[in-house]
């Protein structure tokens, strides 16, 4: 029996736990690229907020920035920093592929290329936390890249140009 690919991947995006939702993708991933899936263009996508069971989310400005990088925790901070906007772009790329529906097949191939980079990207700086003796979640982050989601939830163009072009690159 082939597995629907639109509720397959909301099952995907809207996981809480990192590794259960990386893992989950590998394989969606690889059952795409084998041509496994169905796709009924008329399933609804869902909004609901799509942050990491881990992370403490705050106003943007009760963040604490460091100045320099003096110390392993200012570093560690940074790079924490980097995985949340990694972590943003996984789940950009992946309700991409979700909430668009009737686009050629190669939009979806697309973002869920991007996802699998996105997602090795963040692995990476993951495991330089881990090396410093920190790992993700450890320090506070914002949500603004997810509003800006939510916002143009409804309009491809608005976030194709708004969201990809603007606030995450």
């Amino acid at each position: 029996m082939q597995k629907e690919f639109f509720q397959e991947l909301q099952n995907i995006l809207y996981e809480k736990n990192t590794n259960i939702k990386f893992h989950s993708f590998q394989n969606f991933y690889e059952d795409f690229k084998s041509h496994k899936f169905i796709f009924n263009h008329e399933n609804q996508s869902i909004f609901k907020k799509n942050t990491s069971q881990q992370i403490t989310l705050l106003h943007p400005t009760r963040i604490r920035r460091p100045k320099f990088v003096n110390s392993t925790h200012a570093l560690a901070k940074i790079i924490h920093s980097v995985a949340h906007i990694e972590f943003n772009a996984i789940n950009l790329a992946l309700d991409a592929s979700y909430r668009f529906k009737n686009l050629p097949l190669q939009f979806y191939y697309d973002w869920l290329e991007v996802a699998d980079e996105e997602i090795k990207h963040f692995k990476l700086l993951n495991s330089v936390l881990e090396e410093l003796g920190y790992k993700y979640g450890d320090f506070p982050v914002h949500d603004n890249l997810e509003s800006a989601l939510e916002a143009t939830k409804d309009s491809l163009s608005f976030r194709m140009g708004v969201v990809h072009r603007g606030l995450e690159a």
